[in-house]
């Protein structure tokens, strides 16, 4: 990819433009174009490196050009310093073709050949978004690989090139296959942007059909695009995607096109998890269909507890896991457990539901969100916890667990950036440092844990340290991974409320929590606007902690709102209460606009079994039981 950088360097344009056309995430979007020619380079090995540079750069800008060509088209919105530079790479693209391919080449006539198929699918495409007509699976094949004819230019270009052409129909249909797979995932991905510019795709067609067929009439995007999934049609256009990304994959392959081959893998992986993201969804939807949105009436303190314990014990796997939050990775199961686990062995350690479940978490190989992640801080955090309330050795554990703790005293996420790139399947050039830096909630649940762990004295004044540092000039400590800073600052006050020294500086974090409890006597989720049970009995506890007499009020105003707001399955409602920044996202403030979406980054994700919310209500009105507080 170096030859479009170093072409880049060679223009006489601003810097800020120059940055703009090397953005790392728009140059992963283009990554198969500007791959293109090294990927089928293998099955031509005469060509030289020069010629094969040369070629690359001169694909890669022609693509750029039809890129904006195709934006004008489709929404005219094109200022002219792009048109500009269209015309740059056009020209740049055209003279480096003449170079390599003189005039009276047979190249050229066959260049021609390509470039009429491409404006007569690129017309096609648009009478069909005007006519809004019936569109047939082969309609579709032949728009799809119309429109990537300049795609198949790079198989002749090589060919001529070399002097042979032996293997050309093999690879035209290699290229052919990827792009009727990569047009089937584009139409799904981009449903209702295609919808609101009034284009015309395949999946389209087939939901009106389907909703004619059903005597259905709207035309809500949000509405289209869940009939889109309902009706099955997504998962049926993703499930042929994959057979045509298949078919290319079994060509490379054969061609011995190593590199292409690989990419092609990626893409029927995306596929895959895009399936598995629309079953994960159908599950967690029937999962909290199942629950209760009836307020439990006339409830008191010791039958909430009851009803909760009721519920935890009622939703635990076969397993002997728990799981909530469904995300991209899946629905968390080690997390969970562990956190569970800590907030029910804190109050009576020998509840027979327990110990099988550290059982199953110890056994584990690796202490994370779930199966498909690497380790992470506060997953450990919690098993540690939970150990150490249950009377368990975690000599090994606690070695393991103090990795994720800096030499300041900051508690970090995920250690290894290497790993987590790996597992992520992210470029080098995507930064992770959100997800590897330390973070005050990740911090303050860290020292709440080291608290009650004597051995570890040391490691919880250091972190204790670090809490007190980030006060400096703040009111309260900020969360990263959650959607309020309750989370930071009510773990904060509970770990610093045990040591002696520094328990003076939650006052101002203290007032501030006190101050955020609204009127009804609930704490909101800043995200959805919403009450929240979870950040409640977080504060609750908090509060509870650092100064139960002098938050006295505040204390019963907010259980008097969670034992008024119980559900009679035991439950709690729950919010978008996870936070899921992109790797590359230091601060959360910076994401204009966070997606309410269990899956992909930038994201807010609910506890869809209300299990992590309630197990910490239940924790909370249990400890105000054996205090001297009126509830």
């Amino acid at each position: 990819m170096s030859f479009y950088h170093n072409y880049i360097g060679t223009l006489s344009i601003p810097t800020a433009e120059k940055e703009a056309l090397l953005d790392p995430k728009m140059l992963s979007e283009h990554h198969l174009y500007l791959h293109l020619i090294s990927y089928l380079a293998p099955a031509f090995p005469s060509i030289s490196a020069a010629q094969l540079e040369s070629l690359s750069l001169s694909s890669y800008l022609y693509f750029r050009f039809l890129l904006c060509f195709d934006q004008l088209i489709d929404s005219s919105h094109f200022s002219l310093g792009e048109m500009r530079l269209s015309f740059e790479f056009y020209e740049k693209a055209m003279r480096g073709l003449a170079a390599l391919y003189p005039e009276g080449s047979p190249f050229w006539e066959q260049f021609s050949n390509l470039k009429s198929r491409y404006f007569n699918s690129v017309i096609s495409e648009k009478k069909g978004s005007h006519k809004k007509e019936e569109m047939t699976p082969e309609i579709f094949q032949e728009i799809a690989i119309g429109k990537s004819a300049m795609s198949l230019a790079a198989v002749d270009s090589l060919a001529f090139l070399a002097g042979f052409n032996l293997r050309r129909d093999e690879l035209i249909d290699c290229i052919s296959q990827l792009h009727i797979g990569l047009q089937y995932m584009d139409d799904i991905d981009d449903f209702k942007l295609d919808f609101k510019e009034g284009q015309w795709t395949y999946p389209m067609s087939l939901t009106q059909m389907y909703l004619k067929q059903n005597g259905i009439v709207t035309q809500d995007p949000a509405l289209l695009h869940t009939y889109l999934y309902v009706s099955g049609i997504a998962q049926k256009n993703l499930g042929l995607a994959i057979a045509h990304f298949e078919k290319s994959a079994l060509i490379a392959s054969s061609a011995g096109l190593s590199s292409f081959f690989s990419f092609l893998e990626k893409q029927i992986s995306s596929c895959q998890s895009h399936l598995q993201e629309v079953d994960d969804l159908f599950l967690k939807t029937e999962i909290k269909s199942q629950k209760s949105f009836s307020i439990l009436k006339y409830n008191s303190l010791d039958s909430s507890i009851e009803n909760a314990l009721g519920y935890l014990a009622k939703n635990i796997e076969d397993s002997t896991e728990w799981t909530d939050f469904m995300t991209s990775a899946g629905q968390s199961t080690t997390w969970t457990s562990a956190y569970i686990g800590m907030q029910l062995a804190e109050i009576d350690n020998s509840n027979p539901l327990l110990k099988p479940v550290l059982q199953k978490v110890i056994s584990i190989s690796s202490t994370a969100f779930n199966g498909a992640m690497i380790q992470d801080g506060d997953s450990s955090s919690f098993l540690v916890g939970f150990q150490q309330k249950m009377g368990f050795d975690t000599d090994l554990t606690q070695r393991n667990w103090l990795a994720f703790m800096n030499a300041d005293g900051g508690w970090v996420t995920y250690r290894d950036p290497t790993a987590l790139r790996k597992k992520l399947d992210l470029p080098v050039s995507v930064s992770v440092k959100g997800w590897t830096n330390s973070h005050a909630c990740v911090s303050a649940a860290a020292a709440y844990v080291l608290a009650d762990i004597p051995s570890l004295r040391l490691d919880f004044e250091i972190s204790c340290l670090h809490l007190a540092s980030l006060l400096e000039y703040k009111t309260h400590w900020s969360s990263y991974w959650w959607t309020s800073d309750v989370y930071a600052t009510s773990f904060g006050i509970q770990a610093l409320s045990h040591h002696s020294e520094l328990k003076s500086r939650c006052e101002t974090p203290a007032l501030w929590l006190a101050n955020e409890q609204e009127t009804s006597g609930y704490w909101s989720n800043p995200a959805t606007q919403e009450p929240s049970a979870f950040y409640t009995a977080l504060a609750i506890k908090a509060l509870h902690a650092y100064d139960a007499k002098a938050f006295d009020k505040s204390i019963k105003k907010g259980v008097d709102w969670l034992l008024k707001n119980q559900m009679t399955d035991g439950s709690w409602l729950t919010t978008r209460i996870l936070r899921i920044p992109a790797t590359d996202v230091l601060d959360p403030s910076s994401v204009k606009r966070w997606r309410k979406s269990s899956f992909g980054v930038n994201c807010i994700v609910d506890d869809h079994n209300r299990l992590f919310t309630t197990s910490t209500v239940l924790n909370t009105l249990y400890q105000l039981t054996k205090s001297t507080v009126s509830c």
